[in-house]
């Protein structure tokens, strides 16, 4: 039987962001199961520009919430 390499969760969420793409914890988590995207990102960015900003939302109930959305800076 073949043994399958598993991906690191800095990998992953570093391919997800030079697609040009954007992440948050919550995309993190839905798209990855990966739990703390804080930690993963501080890992990245020891060696790629990583750039984030506030956004603001709305939450179940309504109420104004603010996340973090992470995406690659300009070199």
């Amino acid at each position: 039987m073949q043994k399958i390499k598993k991906q690191s969760q800095d990998s992953i969420i570093l391919a997800h962001l030079q697609k040009g793409k954007t992440i948050s914890t919550m995309e993190a988590f839905k798209l990855f199961g990966i739990v703390d995207l804080q930690s993963v990102i501080r890992n990245i960015r020891k060696t790629v520009n990583v750039q984030d900003k506030w956004v603001k939302g709305v939450n179940q109930y309504g109420e104004p919430i603010r996340y973090k959305q992470y995406f690659l800076g300009v070199a």
